[in-house]
């Protein structure tokens, strides 16, 4: 690949010295620590100072997939950052603060097909090796993307042939790398959806999951004529 560097450095009005550049890079592949596979054909153009940066129509190819991105990083001391990433099935927008190696989230947007996630809260990676999150949020999920976000863990979902919309809130904690040690609390609901053929609707479903016990204190739906109420739990551990 190529890059061009210029730099611009020059006293300011409080007798210290002030500097600004632009950074152009073209053609270039990078090998990312924690990355499997490099990241290809990088096209930026990154403007500095001491301020910050910004990213415009960032582009690159990772995994074969197109990716363009755009930003800013503000006050390098106490880093912000605004970004957007998009791909061909994907968006993304968020606001975060840095503070040591912890991330606070003021807002994650995340557009997957016609499906929508909006997520807050904080990461530390204090100990790189155990990523601790802290995180609440929203999702709005069309039952008929399932099989796009499944299909390599679970190649089976295209046969519930789910079709329908869920709307969830919940809340997270725990070790983002061992779920099983995690805590997470959900709440969903829906109007009318349909699996395997069935068509059901009023969904009201209460989730708890600690300790490696899964609880579902209260669950309600319509079933064509009839109502089904209930609850359980799942120890995992057994």
């Amino acid at each position: 690949g190529q890059a061009s560097l210029a730099l611009k450095i020059y006293p300011d009005q409080k007798t210290s010295w002030a500097i600004q550049g632009d950074l152009k890079i073209s053609g270039a592949n990078l090998r990312i620590d924690k990355l499997d596979d490099p990241v290809e054909n990088l096209e930026a153009r990154v403007e500095f100072s001491r301020q910050g940066l910004v990213w415009r129509a960032t582009q690159f190819s990772y995994r074969r997939l197109a990716y363009q991105s755009s930003g800013m990083l503000s006050n390098f001391s106490a880093p912000q950052i605004k970004l957007t990433l998009e791909t061909e099935d994907l968006s993304a927008s968020g606001d975060f603060d840095l503070t040591g190696r912890k991330i606070k989230i003021t807002q994650l947007k995340v557009q997957y097909l016609d499906t929508h996630f909006l997520i807050d809260g904080q990461v530390d990676a204090t100990d790189s090796t155990v990523l601790q999150a802290e995180l609440t949020g929203r999702i709005n999920l069309r039952l008929d993307n399932l099989s796009r976000l499944l299909e390599k863990s679970y190649p089976k979902i295209k046969d519930a042939s789910a079709y329908g919309e869920l709307d969830a809130q919940f809340k997270f904690k725990g070790p983002l790398m061992n779920l099983k040690s995690c805590y997470l609390q959900a709440k969903v609901n829906g109007s009318s959806f349909s699996l395997y053929g069935l068509k059901a609707g009023g969904l009201i479903l209460d989730f708890l999951y600690e300790q490696s016990l899964a609880k579902i204190p209260a669950i309600y739906m319509t079933f064509y004529d009839g109502v089904v109420q209930g609850s359980g739990a799942l120890n995992l551990n057994t």
